[in-house]
């Protein structure tokens, strides 16, 4: 289980006064009242370290840890060691410790001038919720920690190295994006992957968005893979007059429109369905339709719902797998003019027959509707090698002549 350490004192000799004093390292300021994570109260240690006091000569560091309400003694001792680790015992969430740490001559008595260190601490307890909409409707406070007890499926996951990994969850009431900078979480949680207990605490987001950043434990293994969540057909006034709604939630709009343009990382472009206008916002770097241009036509959109600067809401796609466009004459030939064959294959490659003689673009993409594999194939070649490529279920984008079209690739 998690822990919870302060580094908490290193003492210094001062050069005016020859006094010793205690400043920290890594650790709440002497007489912090602080809120932990619900998960170190299983195992709170301390970790200190002592300079310019040589121990045991000059004396010894005491310690001791109370309960703030009756002063009850949980622990106290005495070390000799200029440096360490204090080991405590399993502490109650919800109740308000005191630990006081002091430099102490020889015979117990205080220095002069003191040596104290202290500082209070609540382990916080979760407050249970039933589904997301529950949850988000809390305010937030980075000292209050929930737990979701319903069941969420992941819709979208990205991990941007130096940043964070984020995770889009979301059930039949609401979403929630879950910002996890200190990678609490082991398991990259996919889309369909359905979990139950997720734990944590909201905060805003610096454009004033909602997320959820987990408390210092695993959530564990998804209870099911490959789960549907439930994405509702909306207008684009659905969304716009009630952003709270479907915040970070998958939502599907139907025959929207795009103004003539080309997707660019965190560029803003509109897009217009019967009802009215809004922004499509390209926000994920790893998106794969990155440079494109957008689509001519109406397309069926699946996108997440985002309001990332706090202004107008935007709908942004996962990636390019979330367009559906409407089927057309050239789309039903191209569709047509394609086999993929062995298929499921364990040979590390294969054919694609084509009755046009025109290079063809190969991209494809597992599950996680990231790109994996991307070759263009000229017209005398017909063989795709996928050796690199693990067992799975992948999506093959075959584009010829500006149309594309989509194949389904097992690799076995």
């Amino acid at each position: 289980m998690k822990k919870i350490t302060f580094y908490l004192f290193t003492l210094l000799l001062s050069s005016l006064s020859f006094g010793q004093t205690i400043t920290l390292i890594d650790a709440p300021a002497s007489g912090s009242d602080i809120i932990a994570d619900p998960e170190y109260s299983v195992s709170p240690s301390i970790d200190f370290e002592v300079t310019n006091f040589n121990m045991p000569s000059e004396g010894s560091l005491e310690w001791s840890l109370k309960i703030d309400s009756n002063g009850t003694t949980v622990d106290s001792g005495n070390t000799t060691n200029s440096s360490g680790e204090i080991i405590l015992p399993a502490l109650n969430n919800g109740t308000k410790y005191v630990f006081t740490a002091e430099l102490v001559d020889s015979n117990s008595n205080s220095l002069n001038p003191v040596a104290l260190y202290s500082f209070k601490v609540t382990f916080a307890e979760y407050i249970d919720v039933l589904n997301l909409t529950e949850l988000i409707s809390n305010n937030t406070n980075p000292d209050v920690y929930y737990r979701v007890t319903g069941e969420v499926i992941g819709t979208y996951s990205i991990d941007i190295p130096n940043v964070a990994q984020f995770f889009f969850f979301q059930d039949d009431t609401a979403g929630i994006r879950v910002f996890d900078p200190d990678y609490s979480q082991g398991t990259f949680y996919t889309n369909g992957d359905a979990i139950s207990n997720i734990r944590g605490r909201l905060i805003t987001n610096d454009g004033g968005e909602k997320e959820f950043v987990p408390s210092d434990v695993e959530w564990g293994a998804p209870t099911s893979t490959g789960s549907t969540p439930s994405i509702p057909t909306v207008t684009i006034t659905d969304i716009t007059g009630n952003v709270p709604t479907y915040e970070n939630r998958l939502v599907k709009i139907n025959n929207v429109t795009f103004a003539p343009d080309s997707f660019q990382l965190d560029a803003q472009l509109d897009i217009t369905d019967a009802s009215g206008t809004m922004k499509f916002r390209s926000a994920f770097p790893t998106a794969d339709y990155l440079g494109d241009n957008t689509p001519t036509g109406a397309q069926d959109l699946t996108a997440i719902v985002m309001n990332l600067d706090n202004s107008l809401p935007t709908v942004t796609a996962r990636y390019s797998l979330d367009f559906s466009p409407t089927l057309s004459a050239n789309n039903f030939d191209l569709k047509n003019s394609f086999s993929i064959y062995p298929n499921p294959t364990e040979l590390g490659y294969v054919n694609i027959s084509k009755k046009n003689d025109s290079d063809v673009s190969v991209k494809i993409y597992n599950a996680l509707g990231k790109n994996v594999l991307e070759q263009t194939l000229p017209s005398s070649q017909s063989q795709l090698n996928v050796s690199r490529l693990s067992s799975g279920i992948y999506i093959l984008k075959l584009t010829q002549n500006n149309t594309s079209t989509i194949k389904r690739l097992v690799i076995q």
